[in-house]
C-alpha cells in the first residue's frame, strides 16, 4: 500500500495512479488537492483498490468528502471567498484488501473520539492522511487510538511537518514499527 498526505495529489494524476495500482496490484490512499466547483472547495480523500478477475486486472477509485474541516482549513477556504461543503451525512468506508480490513480517517476527523469509536473491532488498521503541523497533539491521539481500537495505525503527514509512522498496539518501547520525522526540499 502507498499512502500520501492530505492535499497532495492533483486530480490530473488520478489516471496515472489508478493504472499504477492496477498494474502493480497495490492499494493507494491519498488526499487530493482541493477541487473547486460552484464556489465550494471540496477536500476529497481517495482510496484506489486494485483487483484481478481471472486474467483481467483493474482498479476502482473511491472518493470520500472530508467529514470535518479543521478550523484553519475553513479559514483558508473562506479567505479565498469559497464555501466549505457540509456533508448530508457523515460516513467512513471500510475496505477489505488482501484479507485485511482498513478504514481512512482524514486529518481532523481523527480528533473526533465518537467517530473513531465506530471502527472498534471492525478494522485491522486505520490509515490517517494528514496535513497537520500540530504533531504532538495528533501523536497523542494516534497513541491512544491504537490502544483503544486495538489496531495498527498508518499515519502520513507532509514532509514539512513530519511524524509519519506505522504504530502497533504494543508497549511503549515497541509501538512504533516505523517513524519518520520529515525532510527538507
Amino acid at each position: 500500500m502507498i499512502v500520501f498526505p492530505e492535499w497532495t495529489v492533483p486530480i490530473e494524476y488520478l489516471p496515472l495512479l489508478s493504472k499504477y495500482a492496477m498494474h502493480r496490484q497495490i492499494a493507494i490512499v491519498f488526499g487530493m488537492e482541493h477541487v473547486v466547483q460552484n464556489d465550494f472547495s471540496f477536500n476529497f480523500c481517495v482510496t484506489i483498490l486494485p483487483y484481478q478477475d481471472d486474467s483481467i486486472k483493474d482498479s476502482v477509485c473511491i472518493f470520500r468528502l472530508k467529514n470535518y474541516y479543521a478550523p484553519l482549513e475553513i479559514e483558508h477556504v473562506e479567505g479565498y471567498g469559497l464555501k466549505v461543503p457540509k456533508p448530508v451525512s457523515y460516513k467512513y468506508d471500510r475496505f477489505n484488501f488482501k484479507g485485511a480490513y482498513f478504514s481512512l480517517l482524514y486529518c481532523f476527523e481523527l480528533a473526533n473520539i465518537t467517530d473513531r469509536s465506530l471502527l472498534k473491532s471492525k478494522v485491522d488498521f486505520v490509515v490517517c492522511s494528514e496535513f497537520n503541523k500540530d504533531i504532538n497533539y495528533f501523536s497523542n491521539i494516534i497513541e491512544s487510538s491504537v490502544r483503544d481500537l486495538h489496531c495498527y495505525f498508518v499515519q502520513c503527514n507532509t514532509r514539512q511537518f513530519g511524524d509519519n509512522r506505522i504504530t502497533a498496539p504494543k508497549n511503549s518501547e515497541n509501538k512504533d514499527i516505523v517513524k519518520i520525522k520529515g525532510g527538507s526540499s
